[in-house]
């Protein structure tokens, strides 16, 4: 396009000092009543790329960038298949939440399941059950940072306890993860980020982009 010659470059990954990760941006919140899940055919409304020393912090910068905010204390979870609830557990990302001394908010099979696995947290109602604590309640109240939604196949329909809670996140400004595997690597990711900085070490590695091409023109 600008008339400069290109020169094709032979980079092995291996070689590489950074790594690269691109995350999606979505609009959920300009679609009034849509459902803030993420399907086979959905599109992103934009995209943003950014560098780290390693994949955690590659991860992190990119979900920043795409206007999520990280979480500073108090996070709600519900996870609606049960091979959700093992993979969380199983994973350890509950255990690190709770090493991080997060309080953790569940709805009541997910609270059950959390409890029976040694995981501490408070049971909160789902939205068609009125009762207090209510989820909706602590969301519009501002008092959650982070929710984790994951639900079953069939939960997309506007009168589930799944898309109310969905939405409750959205419009309050909530930042929303409904997929697990997204979940646990952000889990594991906050969990690195607050190892490096508890032991007095730096956990964001920031140069100019200067910086990266040259790592790239040394490997030519």
């Amino acid at each position: 396009m600008t008339g400069f010659p290109v020169h094709p470059a032979i980079i092995q990954p291996m070689d590489i000092d950074y790594v690269a990760c691109k995350c999606p941006m979505f609009s959920f919140g300009r679609l009034k009543n849509s459902d803030p899940r993420l399907g086979v055919e959905m599109s992103s409304t934009g995209e943003v790329a950014c560098f780290g020393v390693n994949v955690h912090e590659a991860f992190l910068k990119g979900m920043l960038a795409a206007n999520f905010k990280l979480p500073k204390k108090n996070i709600v979870i519900s996870l609606g298949p049960n091979s959700a609830k093992h993979e969380f557990v199983s994973t350890g990302a509950a255990k690190q939440l709770q090493e991080m001394g997060f309080s953790l908010f569940a709805t009541k099979s997910t609270s059950d399941y959390l409890s029976k696995h040694g995981v501490s947290c408070s049971l909160v109602y789902k939205p068609t059950i009125k009762k207090e604590p209510n989820v909706l309640t602590l969301l519009q109240a501002g008092k959650m940072d982070m929710m984790i939604n994951v639900p079953d196949s069939m939960d997309s329909n506007g009168m589930t306890d799944g898309f109310k809670m969905r939405r409750g996140a959205i419009e309050a400004g909530v930042p929303l993860i409904t997929d697990i595997k997204t979940a646990i690597f952000t889990c594991a990711a906050i969990h690195r980020k607050w190892l490096r900085e508890s032991s007095g070490k730096s956990f964001w590695d920031v140069c100019s982009w200067q910086e990266y091409v040259e790592i790239i023109e040394r490997l030519n």
